[in-house]
């Protein structure tokens, strides 16, 4: 999860970075969540910065 805010930054998209991180760190410290969904939540955010990379240096 934090490798794609760290890839957001990268690429200067740190707006998106910032919303993603306090969304993730307040749904950990509410404990909504076991570890399996943030995998998946993971995988999820490793594809859609795949898909902002390829759109963004077309």
């Amino acid at each position: 999860m934090f490798s794609a805010i760290m890839m957001l930054r990268y690429m200067n998209l740190n707006k998106y970075a910032d919303l993603i991180e306090s969304a993730v760190l307040a749904t950990i410290r509410e404990a909504k969540v076991c570890l399996v969904v943030v995998s998946t939540i993971s995988r999820l955010f490793i594809l859609l910065t795949s898909f902002i990379s390829s759109q963004y240096f077309i």
